[in-house]
């Protein structure tokens, strides 16, 4: 019976429309194989079996070398595959979570997930590639940042930042930060958020939830990223990323990029930021506050990540991902994902994926 089940819903599950990745760099690709739906119900029939329930919904397809099968998450059982004609990525998870993830972080063996349409976060498991966790909080959490002892969720529509406990996946705390907050981090020990609408960024105390200081007069203010000395803004409608002294709390640098950007990525010694709309990857020196380098790549790079060799990026108009080489500054791979990729995390092997055009992210081994 259990396999007259699993039959019914390989034969029930609908397969996305959205390509699988390839490696563009090596031209490496990986096929999806569709089951015959006709000859799974025939057999069905033959065994004396019939559907009795409907299509499991948290199938994530992994593939990998020609010896490792797809697996199934929610039971576990392998699923016969054919041999590829050429190598493929490592390793390929999908974990389905809530209505049109926006952005992730990564913390403890944990992917939080702020899941925009249904005002909630998903918490992955990333030794199971399982959702152990659903957490409601305020409207539209737009934004998430996980430090060591809290994960801190800017919520766009709900005007506040909800702060989770991990130890009991719980909100212990909501505090009004403004109208339409875009992107929260920690850094510098404190909490930060960018408020769109009232073209300012905000301090805030992570221990009692106060704002400390507003730093007024930031340009349409859309992703917050840290590095040295260093709170750096990106603008939706502006041409300038903004550059803002956590010591004192004020913006020292405004750098012309030439159009209006969302994505970022800081280091020590690189600020990427993405534009907006279209492609354009812009390198900023953050030792001169100027930009060093501009590659037309990517299409509405909404999300930036860094690795120890440069930097990836999310292009939501492509439904791709992008490798920028340090130093080189070239492009050296791109990966078909799925549909609207707009969260990306990189941590150690893996790349996470947040999609929001079919609700998933995807886990992709990048070694």
């Amino acid at each position: 019976m259990r396999t007259l089940q699993r039959l019914n819903q390989i034969a029930t599950t609908k397969i996305p429309a959205g390509p699988l990745p390839h490696w563009s760099g090596s031209k490496t690709t990986v096929s999806r194989a569709r089951p015959s739906i006709l000859a799974l119900l025939l057999l069905v029939s033959a065994c004396g079996g019939g559907a009795d329930g409907a299509a499991d919904p948290s199938v994530a397809d992994t593939a990998s070398s020609s010896d490792v099968p797809i697996t199934d998450v929610a039971s576990n059982e392998s699923i016969p595959q054919p041999t590829p004609a050429t190598d493929v990525p490592a390793s390929i998870a999908r974990i389905d979570v809530g209505g049109d993830p926006h952005r992730l972080s990564l913390a403890d063996g944990a992917v939080w997930v702020a899941n925009t349409s249904d005002g909630t976060v998903s918490r992955i498991d990333q030794a199971t590639n399982q959702v152990v966790a659903t957490i409601e909080v305020g409207a539209m959490p737009a934004s998430i940042a996980a430090d060591e002892t809290a994960v801190w969720v800017a919520n766009n529509r709900g005007r506040s930042v909800s702060q989770i406990d991990p130890n009991t996946n719980a909100v212990v705390a909501t505090f009004e930060v403004g109208e339409g907050p875009r992107s929260v981090i920690s850094a510098a020990g404190s909490i930060w958020v960018s408020v769109g609408r009232e073209n300012a960024v905000k301090r805030i105390d992570p221990a009692t939830g106060q704002i400390v200081v507003t730093i007024p007069d930031v340009p349409d203010p859309a992703q917050l990223s840290a590095g040295t000395d260093a709170i750096w803004v990106t603008s939706r409608s502006g041409d300038v990323v903004s550059r803002i002294s956590p010591t004192t709390d004020t913006i020292v640098a405004s750098v012309d990029v030439g159009y209006p950007t969302i994505g970022l990525a800081a280091t020590d010694q690189a600020v990427w930021v993405a534009a907006a709309d279209g492609p354009g990857v812009t390198l900023i020196d953050p030792s001169t506050n100027t930009v060093t380098e501009t590659l037309e790549v990517g299409d509405n790079s909404w999300a930036l990540a860094t690795d120890s060799t440069g930097v990836w990026l999310s292009s939501s108009g492509a439904d791709t991902v992008s490798k920028i080489t340090a130093g080189t500054n070239e492009v050296t791979e791109t990966l078909d994902v799925g549909p609207r990729p707009i969260g990306l995390a990189v941590e150690a092997d893996d790349m996470w994926v947040a999609h929001e055009g079919d609700d998933t992210v995807w886990r992709i081994n990048i070694d």
